[in-house]
């Protein structure tokens, strides 16, 4: 699997490549199969800290005469996926993103969906919030980062009557790696 796609200058979505449907239907996310083009891509980031880290890429990225490569995991219900990521600007200031599947893990599915907690989450603002690293997929639950299995078996999550909003964030290790290797670099 190849997930390809392309913001203009204005970071406006303007183009994706052929797996973009599979990816987004995979991902429990069929509203987003219809490539959304002309959205913008900070729509899709949300805060927690997560949103700021992607500002410093696109810009290094945007200002580097090189891509940027970087790692990172996007999770299917039933599937752990690692990814490999490379930036490209052109001269005109689009960026490219392409993120290779290096390994996928199949797993007991995650019980609820996590793109539905993520969109309804504009309109929960007032909802307990549950931070996800956005390059690792850990949570972060009693001041420490897990996988959702773990988070699920030590927390009440499913049984609550008003479900958290989930956030974007990147946790210490992940933001230690990403800094000293692609933004300081």
């Amino acid at each position: 699997m190849i997930v390809e796609y392309a913001i203009d200058a204005n970071d406006q979505l303007i183009s994706v490549g052929a797996d973009w449907s599979t990816f987004a239907a995979d991902n429990g996310a069929p509203e987003l199969a219809q490539p959304p083009l002309g959205r913008s891509l900070w729509s899709f980031i949300r805060t927690g800290g997560a949103d700021e880290v992607w500002h410093l890429l696109v810009t290094r990225a945007r200002d580097a005469d090189k891509p940027i490569e970087l790692s990172c995991r996007c999770d299917a219900p039933e599937t752990r996926r690692w990814f490999a990521m490379t930036l490209t600007a052109s001269a005109d200031r689009t960026l490219w993103f392409r993120s290779v599947l290096l390994r996928a893990e199949q797993r007991v599915p995650v019980p609820f969906r996590l793109m539905s907690l993520w969109q309804e989450s504009s309109a929960h603002r007032s909802a307990p919030q549950v931070v996800v690293c956005g390059w690792c997929a850990r949570w972060v639950g009693g001041g420490r980062w897990m996988e959702i299995e773990e988070y699920l078996s030590t927390t009440s999550l499913l049984e609550r009557s008003e479900l958290p909003t989930v956030t974007y964030g990147i946790c210490p290790d992940c933001e230690d790696q990403l800094f000293s290797e692609v933004l300081l670099s």
